[in-house]
């Protein structure tokens, strides 16, 4: 191989570590705002169950109207958390596009260098399978995050049938019936976010390991590529592996986001 090709493979071998670093950082922001999302749900489940407190309350209230009233209010508050929820799962997904657009560029880069004489080879193809399988996990976490953004539009409608409806109660029961329907309701959809967000926040956190694995194989090919271009012996080559194995040593952990992220 030239040294003009060996050259080129370093320089591709180090823009697909690169694109790999950033991807996995964006898999950790996007696991940690999901995380987020879980646990601002969790810190509405207590007023979800208020809702059903209001609905007993209604039948032996001296004052249904202001039973009705209170149970609006906790509607008010827990679409609130709701729409919270709304824009972290748009946060996921906008990490998730960073994610895969940095692996669709670790792909073209890739693919460049599996076009230079003597690097296709194990390396590049376990390579290249690694990010095949990290874009499939993108894709799916991004239908998972669908899913739930769906799921938390049902439950937001379901409150706002509660906070419409009149608030002069002519008949307790069916007033009973509609906050205790709305609560049923609301605290299935959320239960079934929670868990789906658990399950992609496992999978992200799972491809971000994945992602750092294939950054170091990725610096590994380059440092090999870069080796006829360096007459220094291997063990000072370390000093020097690239700008890729730099950036990898530095932000592999990836930064997180959330104050109420537990560890």
């Amino acid at each position: 191989m030239s040294t003009q090709q060996e050259q080129a493979a370093a320089q591709l071998t180090d823009e697909t570590a690169s694109a790999l670093v950033t991807a996995k950082t964006a898999l950790t922001l996007a696991a940690d705002a999901a995380h987020d999302v879980d646990a601002g749900l969790r810190r509405a489940e207590d007023e979800i169950g208020e809702l059903a407190g209001q609905a007993n309350r209604m039948y032996d209230s001296d004052l249904p109207d202001r039973q009705m009233m209170y149970a609006q209010e906790a509607a008010g508050e827990i679409g609130r958390r709701i729409g919270r929820g709304h824009e972290g799962l748009d946060e996921v997904r906008r990490q998730l596009g960073r994610a895969s657009s940095a692996l669709e560029a670790g792909r073209q880069s890739l693919g460049q260098l599996e076009q230079v004489p003597g690097q296709q080879g194990e390396a590049t193809a376990r390579l290249r399978g690694r990010l095949d399988s990290l874009s499939q996990v993108v894709e799916a976490a991004g239908r998972g995050t669908d899913r739930a953004a769906e799921r938390l539009a049902e439950t937001g409608r379901d409150l706002d049938r509660l906070r419409q409806s009149p608030e002069r109660v002519q008949d307790r029961e069916e007033a009973a019936d509609a906050i205790r329907r709305a609560g049923r309701n609301v605290d299935e959809g959320v239960m079934d976010v929670r868990g789906g967000l658990r399950g992609l926040q496992q999978g992200l956190e799972d491809a971000g390991s994945e992602a750092t694995t294939a950054a170091r194989e990725s610096v590994e090919l380059a440092t090999a590529a870069r080796a006829g271009l360096n007459p220094t012996p291997a063990s000072a080559q370390r000093v020097s592996q690239g700008a890729a194995e730099q950036d990898l040593r530095h932000r592999s952990a990836g930064p997180t986001q959330g104050a109420d992220r537990d560890r």
